[in-house]
């Protein structure tokens, strides 16, 4: 898989969270997707699967990175609102995980573009 070594991937409840070690790209090289459990029900996404065109909706959201599945930065903003629209319909079909940064903390999330 280009982009990430050793990606472990575990399920809680109905959500996936995301250890990614060796991640190249954007982010740091080691990033454990949830830094607070409780933010994983705070950071509502939808449609999922999308179209290319969705909803990330978050209080305090500070950044938002979106990466394809081989690690490559395809979307990354600071100028946020609590309820912030996407649109990635000039992307590929596929997996996308996307970092969500809130002053709570950070929480990696999977997106399906079909």
């Amino acid at each position: 898989m280009n982009g990430a070594q050793m990606q472990e991937v575990k399920q809680q409840s109905r959500f996936l969270i995301y250890t990614i070690h060796q991640f190249y790209g954007s982010f740091n090289p080691t990033i454990t997707a949830v830094e607070n459990l409780n933010l994983i029900n705070e950071i509502k996404i939808f449609p999922n699967p999308s179209s290319g065109l969705f909803t990330i909706e978050a209080k305090q959201l500070n950044s938002i990175e979106i990466v394809d599945i081989s690690g490559r930065l395809v979307y990354k903003t600071n100028n946020l609102t609590q309820k912030q629209e996407i649109d990635l319909t000039n992307q590929q079909k596929g997996i996308y995980l996307i970092k969500v940064n809130t002053h709570l903390g950070s929480v990696i999330k999977k997106i399906i573009i079909e």
